[in-house]
């Protein structure tokens, strides 16, 4: 099993960075990273924060992860841009 920092590694190089990307529009609120502890079993959300940025209520993070598009900006959401880092646990 990859070790955690090569994980956290490979998802920082997928993270979508404005200045990179062929002049983005994407706000902050679109290249943010979200950082989702949860059970993996029973999906109950321990801790949710988005980097940068802080906390989110549960509702936010609802927002963010079904949303279709952006709030603050509008650009398109696309599922496929995230990852996702599992540890432990079979869903």
């Amino acid at each position: 099993m990859p070790s955690l920092k090569g994980r956290l590694t490979k998802l920082e190089q997928q993270t979508v960075n404005p200045s990179e990307d062929g002049g983005s529009s994407a706000c902050p609120r679109c290249t943010a990273t979200l950082i989702v502890i949860r059970d993996a079993i029973t999906e109950k959300v321990f801790s949710a924060k988005a980097l940068p940025g802080g906390e989110l209520s549960p509702e936010e993070l609802h927002d963010r992860e079904t949303e279709e598009y952006c709030a603050r900006c509008g650009r398109a959401r696309d599922s496929s841009w995230s990852s996702v880092i599992k540890i432990g646990g079979t869903p």
